[in-house]
């Protein structure tokens, strides 16, 4: 799903924002005009869902405008927000729409402080009071470290009866560990993630990866049937826990100049202007040609030369981000050779 990034600011500075190249770093906030550009582009070839992100999308000043815009879009079928929560009551009459979609990141009380923490547990109050809250919000974590408490985030899910949890294992500051190889990062936070999955499972709650899911290969037997029981447990058929098909394809995002990107991991890598493009689907294949193509050519360690799942791409061992060093050499001749820039 491609995402319009409406401002580079937030009320937030979490240390571990995937975003950081942009959050903010300046006062940047998409237009008006800039915002129908790109509604108008995603929709070009008809029917489509969206997702608005940020920084935080709630603070930009046109924010209910906006999403009046979504509201009247028929060809706009789904529209989720990307959210820390904390402004949520400030919107709600436009999200009892059953049109939005609100995923709600949440952070602990650590992070954000006491009383953000109490405003976001009040805000959420207000968001399960809609009626059919249950069936369009989500509730998020970012497994940034392996010392954090997660408690929290097993307390609100209790508190809103809430039994599915996105989670997303963060990439590390790359421009300080660009050597280190993905596999050998996701192994060294594997033992944590298993131990968040296990007490989420003790709490009736059975989360999925969002991005940057740890490849089936690093699990070892005992830690996949301990997988797989959970999973057995909660009697689903579509999980992506066990990280089977650990890929990811280009999700686009669009930033408030009109420039896209692959997705924030490789952000810092190629931005194009959408004008250059007739749809989405143009997009998306020019990154696949121009990133997608080459990483699944860039092994990450001996048995990933031979591996299946990584030749059928269906495993890039991690986030993309982890190797876009890599691929400087590589865009920088086919730059040349394509006169594009």
């Amino acid at each position: 799903m491609p995402n319009v990034m409406l401002t580079y600011r937030c009320n937030l500075r979490c240390s571990y924002c995937f975003a950081n190249e942009f959050v903010n770093g300046s006062n940047v906030d998409i237009t008006p005009e800039n915002f129908k550009k790109a509604i108008d582009f995603l929709t070009s070839d008809g029917e489509c869902a969206i997702g608005l992100i940020g920084g935080e999308p709630t603070i930009h000043p046109h924010f209910s405008e906006y999403l009046e815009q979504i509201s009247q879009n028929e060809k706009i079928v789904r529209a989720t927000i990307y959210t820390n929560g904390l402004l949520i009551s400030d919107f709600i009459e436009y999200l009892k729409n059953e049109k939005f979609y609100i995923l709600v990141n949440c952070n602990s009380p650590k992070v954000i402080g006491e009383s953000n923490f109490e405003n976001l547990v009040k805000q959420l109050d207000l968001l399960y009071s809609i009626e059919d809250a249950k069936n369009r919000v989500s509730l998020g974590i970012n497994l940034y470290s392996d010392s954090m408490d997660y408690s929290y985030i097993l307390e609100l899910a209790k508190r809103y009866n809430v039994h599915r949890l996105r989670m997303s294992v963060t990439v590390p500051n790359l421009s300080e560990n660009k050597d280190q190889s993905s596999m050998e990062y996701l192994r060294s936070r594997k033992k944590f993630t298993l131990q968040f999955i296990k007490d989420c499972a003790e709490n009736q709650i059975l989360p999925y990866y969002d991005c940057n899911s740890i490849p089936q290969c690093i699990w070892n037997d005992e830690e996949i049937k301990e997988i797989q029981a959970i999973i057995d447990g909660f009697g689903v058929k579509r999980t992506n826990l066990l990280g089977y098909h650990s890929f990811c394809r280009p999700v686009i995002d669009i930033l408030p100049n009109l420039n896209a990107v692959r997705c924030f991991g490789m952000s810092d890598f190629l931005k194009v202007p959408i004008s250059d493009f007739s749809n989405l689907g143009e997009i998306r294949d020019y990154f696949i040609n121009m990133i997608d193509s080459y990483v699944y050519h860039i092994p990450c360690e001996e048995d990933c030369k031979t591996c299946h799942q990584r030749q059928s791409q269906r495993c890039a061992a991690g986030c993309m981000a982890f190797v876009q060093h890599k691929l400087d050499k590589i865009s920088e001749a086919k730059v040349n050779k394509f006169g594009e820039s």
